[in-house]
């Protein structure tokens, strides 16, 4: 048997670099080349990131996303955060102005597979099946996991990113 053809996103080529959005941004430092279409994306050799941050909270692997279409808007919500300056993204209304922040990414990337776990186990398998009532249960869990609300916060913002960037995600909620 063959093997499935990956998804391809709407919004950004394989070889895009996610890392544009910085160069734009700060053009008098130089930044490697993260291409889009990885499924590992490091950051370590980014300059001007807190020195309190190990390597392995400066790499992304998306693999740890089993389902594909889940991969893929996570990889695109990823980008869009780091290149506001994107075609796509500057469709976006509520759009970050400036890049994400490289330590942040990290954190954005739990919460992304914190959240996509969850619809595994609740049955849902695509952002098209997410609806309010499944965002309020999310949110709900984790405040009776007894996270405090600024340990909550990321989840929300999470779940507005994906709303707010409705344009840029090749599958949509």
């Amino acid at each position: 048997p063959m093997a499935a053809e990956p998804l391809r996103s709407r919004s950004f080529a394989p070889e895009f670099d996610v890392l544009s959005g910085y160069r734009a941004h700060y053009p008098q430092t130089v930044f490697p080349v993260v291409e889009f279409g990885s499924d590992f994306w490091d950051f370590s050799h980014v300059p001007r990131r807190p020195a309190h941050l190990t390597a392995g909270l400066l790499t992304t692997d998306f693999t740890s996303i089993p389902e594909a279409e889940l991969r893929l808007a996570a990889k695109e919500l990823t980008a869009a955060l780091l290149c506001p300056t994107h075609p796509r993204v500057r469709e976006v209304i509520n759009r970050r102005a400036r890049p994400l922040p490289i330590g942040v990414v990290y954190q954005r990337t739990v919460a992304l597979r914190t959240f996509f776990r969850w619809m595994s186990e609740h049955g849902l398998h695509s952002l098209s099946e997410v609806e309010q009532e499944h965002c309020d249960a999310f949110l709900l869990l984790q405040r009776e996991r007894g996270l405090i609300p600024n340990s909550v916060r990321p989840f929300v913002w999470l779940l507005r990113e994906f709303a707010d960037y409705r344009p840029v995600l090749t599958s949509t909620y």
